[in-house]
């Protein structure tokens, strides 16, 4: 998020002190049998284990219930789109018991039952490809259960590098449509009739500073089966030790991590990555395998005319941070667009803007000059309404040769997700590709993976702790190599079916092709892949022979699954949807793995506890870095500021926080809407046909003076662009005392009004002086003149004069002047 550093000869920005004491922690709680108890600490330990392609996880979650009063507890969590998950089991003590596979309403119903008949029980139930919800039921007071799940990962390379992503927090979601009147979970937000499960991939959001926290430990067994040349992580501090040549020990550098970032792992081995590579293994039934192909890096060539359209999502999850690393990835591709390029810029929240509408314009030096004057302006607020940017970049494809390549800018935090897959596979034309690049710490890696191949293109990640050059770099080397088109695998000579996927589809460069087939009968033959490439026909051939018996069929059997799943869930978007979901059943019962129709259930049966007073916890998680805390309490629309959910009937206050509440922090001073933006005539900066662009702010805000008082702030301003250079603004802020009923009801109507959706939050600290020293709130007008310096990314110093007017009997006036570095 932005942070401010000011240094003033007077100020006079009415902001806020916060009143708790540095020692007060806020802690969650649950109105439990009428008195406040802690909420259950969970924590989780991953253990990887990488064996040459393949990562095994065993992901451990502790739910330690610290209460007085039994507890269910309800937990969404984060796993890998691509994981395989192939066993759970739930521990208590020195017991440990086997969960099942079953049909999800078959095992939510057994859960239920064991719940009501006081039994201990664990049901772990998909929503989402990466989003996964675990319920535990029956955890007594003081107890701790661990409950541990296996998955696999295929890793392929790309570009010569491997990479484990493992993310360990949902990020708040936007949800579009209308209230249907039901929550499906324990969720913020209610269900839609766009998203009928938004109760359940919405968790609540644990306040910043509150404890206790949500945790990770991290230890990974690397045998990649070559020397490893170079390990590395752009997000956690890790330790690495040799235990042999090609055997390494890789560690985070603290014992554990706070839940609130992907944890991402790269390695590059010292051997050139194989063309072909074929795992291969063979059960009773069957034999799978895998193939991941790396297909040769090709000389660059004359390529034909480009239309290159960016589109900027600039919604409220956007704020800060996230926009910020946009903003710079767009500045760099710009400088790097040719003479007879096409490009579009686009920005969607709860609306569609563009420069200049949206048009296309040629890459010239006025119109680039004027794309990075808009760009400048460009600000977060609002909700995402995805489907509108993508019908905006798909719209109208070019007919004149070019061929559009979106480069799609985006978190991913939506709940739509297959509203957005169907769109883009029902209205991308042949001649456009999409790109999707996933902007943040934590963002939604399945969403934008699926994007990429229904939009024929690719996806990558700009994360918040590295520059994005390099992968804006790589974008442009994408382009102007050979791109493999209509790319096939066949398996000549051997008895192999259910290819998955079929057809691969385009690849670009430092893409690898990885497929997943089923076979039967030992057999030698070949694995051969055929594309076209510009006007010739490329061939990769390699002769391989599949064992009778033997390898790790029930493991290749999973990720050949898990992928099959993956094709099958996106042909029921615009095919049959029933046959798809009895498909998906069909396979996943048979390789018991969890989908979105089957779910692990494990149940003790040799404890009971009859009569037993349970609530259900939502356990809140944290708030994705670079995400505003504030803004995920927000999404919740029209629920009460305190979190409420109905159990058995009877409506519980389940989520509650002493020194703060999740709409109301007393360190906030501003929620602003930013206007719609118009386009001005006329401009003084120099160039071709010049346009300036004027913006404007209403907000409203509260929190307390330095003498406690509540205090509630109205605030608005204008902006004028000038040129690429030059911003001038005029705003003005009244301030004024208000009682904190009055204050808590008016957030209240806002919030019942729906009007969370449309506000923003932002934080400060400062204080208002009058010529006689005292400290207090005042009406204050200022005009601004902004010269970015260009000192690093990000950095603008801003000149501010003004003048105030106390809002007091005395009236008297005050006059400011000072310089605000903004990073």
């Amino acid at each position: 998020m932005a942070r401010h550093f000011l240094v003033a000869i007077a100020l006079a920005i009415v902001t806020t002190s916060t009143s708790a004491r540095a020692d007060d922690h806020p802690r969650f709680e649950a109105q439990i049998e009428g008195a406040r108890q802690e909420l259950p600490l969970v924590a989780s330990d991953l253990q990887v284990a990488v064996r040459g392609a393949i990562a095994e996880v065993r992901h451990t979650q502790r739910f330690a219930n610290p209460a007085t009063s039994a507890i269910e507890a309800v937990y969404v969590f984060p796993l890998p789109h691509d994981a395989a998950i192939g066993a759970m089991t739930m521990r208590l003590g020195a017991r440990t018991i086997r969960a099942k596979i079953e049909r999800r309403e078959v095992a939510r119903k057994a859960y239920d039952a064991a719940r009501a008949a006081g039994q201990t029980a664990a049901l772990l139930e998909q929503e989402r490809p990466n989003v996964f919800t675990q319920s535990v039921a029956g955890i007594l007071p003081g107890e701790v259960i661990d409950v541990e799940l296996v998955y696999d990962v295929l890793l392929a390379p790309s570009d010569g590098w491997y990479e484990l992503a493992l993310p360990t927090v949902v990020g708040p979601r936007y949800v579009p449509g209308a209230a249907t009147g039901t929550a499906s979970g324990t969720g913020m937000v209610p269900d839609t009739d766009r998203v009928p499960d938004a109760a359940r991939i919405t968790p609540p959001i644990q306040a910043a500073g509150s404890t206790p926290a949500t945790t990770f430990g991290f230890g990974l067994d690397l045998q990649p089966g070559f020397a490893v040349a170079e390990v590395d992580s752009p997000t956690h501090a890790l330790v690495a030790s040799e235990v042999a040549h090609d055997h390494l020990a890789v560690a985070l550098a603290a014992p554990t991590a706070a839940a609130d970032k992907d944890l991402v792992v790269r390695w590059r081995l010292e051997v050139p990555a194989p063309t072909i590579g074929v795992m291969a293994g063979a059960g009773d039934d069957a034999g799978y395998l895998t193939a991941i192909v790396q297909p040769p890096s090709l000389p660059l060539t004359a390529t034909a005319p480009r239309e290159l359209v960016f589109v900027l999502d600039t919604s409220g999850s956007m704020d800060g941070e996230p926009l910020a690393v946009v903003k710079q990835a767009v500045r760099y591709a710009l400088d790097r667009l040719e003479p007879d390029d096409t490009f579009r810029m686009i920005n969607f929240s709860t609306e569609v803007g563009g420069f200049e509408g949206g048009a296309a314009r040629a890459a010239t030096v006025g119109n680039l000059r004027r794309a990075r004057s808009w760009l400048n302006g460009v600000g977060s607020a609002g909700g995402t309404e995805m489907l509108s940017g993508i019908r905006a970049a798909l719209a109208d494809p070019p007919g004149d040769g070019r061929i559009r390549y979106v480069c799609f800018l985006t978190d991913g935090f939506i709940g739509n997700d297959d509203e957005i897959l169907a769109a883009i596979d029902r209205e991308r034309a042949a001649n456009v590709h999409l790109f999707a690049f996933g902007v943040g710490s934590s963002v939604n890696r399945s969403l934008l993976d699926e994007m990429a191949r229904a939009g024929h293109g690719a996806a990558q990640v700009l994360l918040l702790d590295e520059p994005p050059q390099a992968q804006i770099a790589r974008f442009f080397r994408q382009l102007v190599a050979p791109m493999w088109s209509d790319v096939r695998v066949e398996f000549p000579g051997l008895a192999v079916e259910a290819v998955t996927p079929t057809p691969v589809g385009d690849l670009f460069a430092g893409q690898p092709i990885v497929v997943a087939a089923r076979y039967h009968g030992a057999g030698v033959g070949a694995v051969r892949v055929t594309a076209r490439v510009g006007d010739q026909t490329a061939t990769l051939e390699q002769a391989i022979a599949l064992p009778a018996a033997g390898g790790d069929a029930r493991l290749l059997g999973r990720l050949w699954a898990r992928r099959r799943i993956r094709e099958l869930a996106a042909a029921g978007r615009t095919g049959d949807p029933v046959g798809a979901r009895d498909a998906i059943t069909a396979i996943a019962l048979a390789h018991a793995l969890a989908s979105p129709y089957t779910s692990f259930v494990a149940i003790d049966d040799r404890r009971r506890a009859e009569g037993l007073p349970q609530t259900t916890v939502a356990v809140p998680v944290e708030a994705p870095e670079g995400v505003s805390t504030t803004y995920g309490a927000a999404l919740a629309g029209d629920t009460s500021l305190e979190d409420t959910y109905v159990e058995g009937g009877e409506t519980l206050e389940i989520i509650t926080i002493t020194d703060r509440a999740p709409m109301i922090d007393v360190t906030s001073t501003s929620m602003g809407y930013t206007l719609d933006a118009t386009t001005m005539p006329g401009d003084v900066a120099q160039g071709d046909n010049p346009t300036g662009r004027a913006g404007g702010e209403l907000g409203f805000g509260l929190g307390t003076d330095l003498d406690g008082a509540m205090v509630t702030t109205l605030r608005g301003a204008l902006r004028l662009g000038l040129g690429a250079r030059y911003q001038l603004g005029f705003g003005g802020e009244l301030a004024a005392r208000r009682d904190a009923a009055t204050t808590v009801g008016f957030l209240a109507m806002l919030t019942r009004w729906g009007l969370w959706h449309r506000l923003g939050l932002r934080f400060g600290l400062g204080a208002g002086a009058d010529l006689g020293g005292s400290v207090r709130p005042a009406l204050t007008w200022r005009a601004e003149l902004v010269h970015p310096m260009g000192v690093a990314p990000g950095l603008q110093p801003v000149f501010v004069l003004g003048v105030s007017d106390l809002a007091h009997d005395d009236h008297r006036p005050t006059a400011t002047a000072g310089v605000v570095v903004e990073f």
